[in-house]
């Protein structure tokens, strides 16, 4: 079997250059959602790794929309695309390392994971560009406030109850022991 230019190209085009875009969208997820919920336990190195994180979800994102989908932007739409995807990855990074380690540092991740539905959602639909009118603005947002506030006040009342919460990473360490 002979790897010319040409298959290579093709190989790239339609398996490798798309793999890759997607796995480091979804890395870069992983890397922002870890790094946000262990921040207290070492602020500098926590904060390299959300950098790296940030900077793997906003290329996968550029690279997916505009190179991958052919979706045409302005400078400024680029720019505002770019934006939101960092916030959108930050939002939903609250919420999924808020919910991984909430047995840990539950105090925390009762701030977290409501906050990061509230950021997340407006993130998504500045950028993918979803104008709702007013009335669906509205609903939207006495839904999702709601569900944040619900979270919140379950989340501080679960937090102070230590006894319902079950064992984070040290569990795992003492029963490999």
């Amino acid at each position: 079997m002979e790897i010319n230019n040409h298959s290579f190209q093709n190989s790239w085009q339609k398996v490798l250059f798309p793999y890759f875009s997607y796995a480091f969208y979804f890395l870069g997820m992983g890397l922002i959602s870890g790094s946000i919920v262990h921040m207290p336990l070492n602020p500098a190195r926590y904060s390299l790794i959300m950098s790296i994180g940030i900077v793997l979800f906003v290329i996968a994102s550029y690279l997916y929309e505009v190179k991958l989908n052919r979706r045409e932007l302005s400078g400024t739409e680029t720019v505002k695309f770019l934006l939101f995807s960092l916030f959108l990855s930050v939002g939903i990074g609250m919420m999924s390392g808020g919910i991984q380690h909430f047995d840990e540092e539950p105090a925390y991740a009762s701030y977290l994971i409501p906050a990061g539905l509230v950021i997340s959602l407006i993130s998504f639909t500045v950028k993918h560009g979803i104008k709702p009118k007013l009335k669906e603005k509205l609903i939207a947002g006495v839904v999702i406030l709601t569900l944040a506030f619900a979270s919140w006040t379950y989340l501080q009342d679960l937090a102070k109850n230590p006894e319902v919460i079950t064992h984070g990473h040290q569990e795992a360490e003492q029963h490999m022991d």
